[in-house]
């Protein structure tokens, strides 16, 4: 058995930690998965779900570049030189023209809505009320948090507060990533199908 002291992952995959930590049975993590996907479906109604767009730049270069393009939200802090941003479908071409204005490459994203943002933030409150039906338990060994870069608390009811302002919030992965550096990580184990977390924590750690 491979047992990690610490562990994290980005946006969805958090939910998929904290399950590796026991803060969430199976059971329970299927049905916080399904719900999570229905609830902003069906919170989005008749509008848009939006969409998200990579962006291969520092922070600062982006946000000069976005200057005067609205309704955009800084998503994901991926690595020192990729962010991801979300928004409706017109404001993310707005914000393509933009970066390509200043030479900076973007990449549009496969996803189903534009998450972290708050396009998806009406889901929020049922999500909220779903997990206050499930059962959370302490965690096993130390979770690191999307939205505050810092390891979960022991409290499931705090536990629940956190994951459910998640779903809007920024995912800061580069924080997360320095703080279980700090906090004494040296091995950083990827599970997943491919490697995306592990070319994002390279950069992240030089």
């Amino acid at each position: 058995n491979l047992r990690p002291e610490l562990a994290a992952g980005h946006s969805y995959g958090e939910y998929a930690a904290l399950h590796a930590a026991g803060v969430l049975d199976l059971e329970t993590l299927l049905r916080l998965s399904e719900a999570r996907g229905r609830f902003i479906v069906e919170a989005a109604g008749d509008g848009e779900l939006g969409t998200m767009l990579a962006a291969r730049a520092d922070v600062e270069s982006v946000k000069a570049a976005l200057t005067g393009v609205e309704s955009i939200t800084l998503a994901n802090y991926n690595a020192p030189r990729q962010l991801v941003l979300s928004g409706s479908v017109t404001a993310i071409e707005q914000a393509r023209r933009a970066l390509a204005t200043r030479d900076i490459a973007t990449a549009p994203l496969a996803v189903a809505a534009a998450f972290h943002s708050p396009i998806v933030e009406p889901a929020q409150a049922r999500l909220a009320a779903s997990m206050a039906e499930l059962p959370f338990q302490p965690p096993a060994f130390a979770v690191y948090g999307n939205a505050t870069a810092a390891a979960y608390p022991d409290d499931p009811a705090a536990i629940r507060d956190l994951l459910a302002a998640h779903l809007a919030a920024p995912v800061n992965f580069t924080g997360e990533i320095e703080a279980m550096y700090a906090a004494g990580a040296r091995v950083f184990l990827e599970v997943g199908p491919r490697d995306v977390m592990t070319r994002l924590t390279r950069p992240i750690l030089g």
